[in-house]
């Protein structure tokens, strides 16, 4: 409805423009001609405005069977890419393989892999463009599952990815359904399940779970429960459907031709799109606006923290009042003397062994990306450049690691930063454990309370201050100050 509103008074003119034009009976004149072009950009230029309006979350979803050995083919693959949300099931990883080897610092790690022997493991990897958080409460021992709150576009969505194993008894589905049922305030109205739920029964998106086995049934309850829909109808090669997708909201699941790591014929991957119009159609709303000091005019702020009447400070009712105080005298001088710049969240934008055909490419390669869902022309041209750049990155990354191993007598200082930069770990931990509690980002204070509740009292009143006059029924230890000479600290130095 909006693209049409936005193209009828072009159309209109077009289409009149068209006949007048090409109309074998009438001569084309040279303002019909211009006319013609100039309604057939603005038609083009609408179109692309509207499509980015529209903005796309892209989440991909594989069962990769292990990545233990792929780290590589993952790294480069991903690198051609551009998916906001990455869900991969059966990771296969342990606490020996660090975040840096399969992700760029572009996105946010939340990993739970499997505590004891091989296999398992679920991984949801979000890009720092798209604000998200760990719900603690979603995760439950010894389920392979994580639930991860994402707010796009000014919406949050909830996004929990599973790992049911082969076999899994009816025991095993009720108790993990109905631990995620009892967090329906943490999950809200808007959820994407999915994973490997190894229900080998499922063989299209009608099939009916009430008439399955008992663990089917189990979750066609859970399903009633929060309003889901089974989205998923790619087969796999017997013809079923192990990797599930059920949704509360509209979401388009298809099977993807650009996969990160060779597909397992019983595991397609999938790309999944969530579609809605954007309340910020300014490309430049994902940045941040950041002071500039390198800029700022260091005489006027020195002046303007100079005539701050700071004793608004010790007039002040609190401690709380008083910080409030010093942080608007220093946040209005700062902005009053040291201009802004707009930056990208995230970091280094490309790695260090991109060359400056890559950058090209990529950057071709996004433009044709926002015109290729209604361009054919630009879709084909998008596919092929994909494949141009993951072919380019792939062979420029192999040129690096030889430069950098052969490097090693007489560049030490890169081989070790090239080491050090793959042990880095980005993964957000799961929150801190009390007992049988989870407390997550927000809950932290309270759970440090909580801990050190049997050693610090919980009395809130201070000591009484009138005029600089202190209450003398309060008790002050006494403190005494001694001095010492260098001799005193040369002796207790340990050479």
């Amino acid at each position: 409805m909006g693209l049409s509103v936005h193209l009828i008074p072009y159309l209109n003119c077009f289409y009149s423009i068209l006949i007048c034009t090409f109309n074998f009976n009438s001569t084309i004149t040279i303002q019909s001609f211009y006319l013609f072009f100039f309604y057939l950009l603005k038609i083009v230029t609408v179109m692309e405005r509207v499509n980015e309006q529209h903005k796309y979350l892209s989440i991909y979803y594989q069962n990769v069977r292990g990545l233990r050995t792929k780290t590589h083919s993952f790294l480069t693959s991903l690198l051609a890419s551009d998916y906001d949300v990455i869900v991969i099931t059966e990771t296969w990883l342990c606490n020996g393989i660090m975040d840096s080897e399969l992700f760029t610092d572009s996105y946010i790690i939340y990993r739970r892999d499997r505590p004891q022997g091989m296999g398992g493991g679920v991984l949801i990897a979000v890009n720092r463009r798209v604000r998200s958080n760990l719900c603690p409460c979603l995760t439950l021992d010894p389920y392979e599952s994580l639930g991860v709150n994402i707010n796009f576009e000014g919406v949050s969505h909830t996004v929990i990815a599973v790992y049911i194993p082969c076999s899994s008894s009816f025991q095993y589905f009720d108790t993990y359904l109905s631990h995620l049922e009892s967090c329906y305030a943490a999950i809200g109205d808007k959820l994407i399940f999915l994973g490997d739920f190894n229900l080998p029964e499922i063989t299209n998106d009608r099939y009916c779970l009430e008439l399955g086995s008992p663990s089917a049934r189990r979750l066609a309850s859970f399903v009633n429960f929060y309003e889901l829909a089974l989205c998923n109808t790619v087969l796999n090669c017997n013809n079923r459907i192990l990797d599930l997708v059920f949704s509360s909201i509209d979401i388009n699941v298809e099977r993807c031709d650009y996969f990160l790591v060779p597909e397992d014929a019983h595991h397609p991957s999938l790309v999944i799109t969530v579609q809605m119009l954007s309340t910020f159609p300014n490309s430049r709303s994902n940045c941040i606006e950041l002071y500039d000091f390198r800029r700022a005019d260091y005489l006027m702020l020195y002046t303007q923290l100079r005539d701050c009447h700071w004793e608004l400070i010790y007039n002040s009712s609190g401690v709380d009042e008083a910080v409030d105080i010093f942080y608007n005298f220093i946040y209005e001088c700062f902005d009053n003397c040291v201009p802004k710049r707009r930056v990208r969240p995230g970091g280094t934008k490309y790695p260090p062994w991109f060359n400056a055909e890559i950058i090209g490419l990529m950057k071709r390669k996004d433009r044709c990306a926002k015109k290729k869902s209604f361009s054919l022309y630009h879709l084909e041209q998008f596919k092929s450049l994909r494949t141009r750049v993951k072919q380019l990155i792939a062979r420029q990354y192999s040129n690096y690691i030889s430069r950098v191993e052969s490097g090693i007598k007489s560049d030490v200082k890169s081989f070790w930063g090239f080491v050090n930069s793959r042990r880095t770990n980005g993964s957000t931990h799961e929150g801190m454990h009390l007992g049988d509690q989870v407390f997550g980002l927000h809950d932290l204070p309270d759970g440090f309370a909580q801990y050190f509740s049997s050693v610090f009292s919980d009395d809130t009143h201070l000591a009484d201050v009138d005029d600089g006059n202190i209450n003398p029924g309060i008790n002050i230890p006494s403190l005494s100050i001694g001095s010492i000479d260098l001799s005193t600290i040369l002796a207790a130095m340990v050479i």
